[in-house]
């Protein structure tokens, strides 16, 4: 899904994640930050990762 967020021109309002960092590794949860930091839009995140 995030993928689709650079290739389409029709992003969603709002993006719900659920313990988005669980089995990712460093490398990937940066990538995944740098996405969602990217993002102008609602984000509801629920996480028990406090440096995330």
């Amino acid at each position: 899904m995030l993928c689709s967020l650079t290739i389409s021109n029709q992003t969603p309002d709002i993006i719900v994640l659920d313990e988005p960092t669980n089995n990712l590794d460093i490398q990937n949860i940066k990538i995944l930050t740098d996405a969602i930091s990217q993002y102008k839009r609602t984000l509801i995140v629920v996480s028990h990762d406090e440096y995330f």
